[in-house]
């Protein structure tokens, strides 16, 4: 008996775990929260506004690794990430505003983009870079 009432509570730990980690995503705190965690990475973002589950508006973004840094003024994504659960990635509006890639002096290799496989059904309705 003390076994099955540790599993369940187990069970109902993971479950208010994932709905906290999913309310939690649905602020703007929460959003700027996981971007923290990105920041290890060479991931930085200057404002967040909105979230992660709806509309995503990032301000002066910044990827940077050993070959290049790539600078966004403003990205604005809103998309469904409710269809992730089709295997389908739902983007209604992606605007990207000022993207700069700077390629570093030391680097002496061109720069390659990568093929990437992801298995999931792109839609993108409305796509708008300047």
């Amino acid at each position: 008996m003390s076994r099955i009432h540790t599993l369940f509570n187990l069970l109902l730990l993971c479950v208010v775990i994932l709905f906290a980690s999913i309310a939690g995503l649905s602020t703007t705190t929460g959003t700027r929260w996981a971007l923290n965690i990105f920041s290890q990475y060479q991931l930085q973002v200057d404002t967040v506004e909105g979230s992660l589950l709806n509309h995503l508006v990032l301000s002066n973004l910044t990827y940077r690794n050993q070959d290049y840094t790539v600078t966004l003024k403003k990205f604005d994504l809103t998309w469904n990430p409710h269809r992730l659960w089709n295997s389908t990635v739902s983007i209604q509006r992606l605007f990207i505003d000022d993207i700069t890639v700077h390629l570093l002096s030391h680097t002496s290799k061109p720069l390659s983009l990568h093929r990437l496989h992801i298995p999931l059904n792109w839609i993108i309705e409305t796509l708008d870079v300047h």
